[in-house]
């Protein structure tokens, strides 16, 4: 509790926010790859997936029409990475308290999702597009946060954040 945050939390979760953009528009422009090499006789092709995964016949829907998804992802990755204790403080976090809240992120994201578009009867939104959303997301959530913690750790090696501290007294008493 009594560390100082690199980064205001604020700026954190514009962050988060861009990170999560980036994860939509990504997942937006891959679904089309993903179809053709999810095809029968192409790559990725395994008959449960695709029957799984296969969006409603036709293309994909517009991004406008997909905005909500990233809107529900966004709320539920801001109430869900700030709960994590020290949240902002990447200094003293291991890679896995780095990674394991971003994931969870972006499964409580999708969560809402699915639970959104079941309550509603509106299966118009791609599985693909959504489960590739979550994928993205939770990869460049964790990305962006392992950069700047290997930033602040060479940061901290090269002595930008030592203090000079001078102790008075006697040797036996220091």
């Amino acid at each position: 509790w009594g560390a100082i945050s690199m980064i205001p939390r604020r700026f954190f979760w514009l962050l988060d926010a861009a990170a999560l953009w980036l994860g939509f528009l990504g997942a937006y422009s891959l679904v089309p790859i993903l179809q053709t090499w999810m095809q029968p006789g192409r790559f990725l092709y395994f008959s449960g997936l695709f029957t799984l995964l296969a969006p409603v016949l036709g293309q994909i829907r517009p991004l406008r029409d997909l905005f909500w998804i990233y809107l529900i992802v966004l709320a539920a990755a801001l109430l869900v990475l700030p709960a994590f204790p020290d949240y902002g403080r990447l200094l003293y976090h291991s890679r896995m308290r780095i990674i394991l809240p971003s994931v969870l992120a972006a499964l409580s994201g999708i969560s809402l999702v699915t639970l959104v578009t079941f309550a509603l009867k509106s299966f118009d939104a791609s599985r693909l597009f959504v489960v590739s959303f979550m994928a993205l997301s939770a990869l460049i959530l964790s990305s962006y946060q392992l950069l700047l913690r290997r930033y602040f750790l060479l940061r901290q090696r090269s002595g930008v954040y030592a203090k000079n501290v001078l102790l008075l007294g006697q040797t036996s008493a220091l």
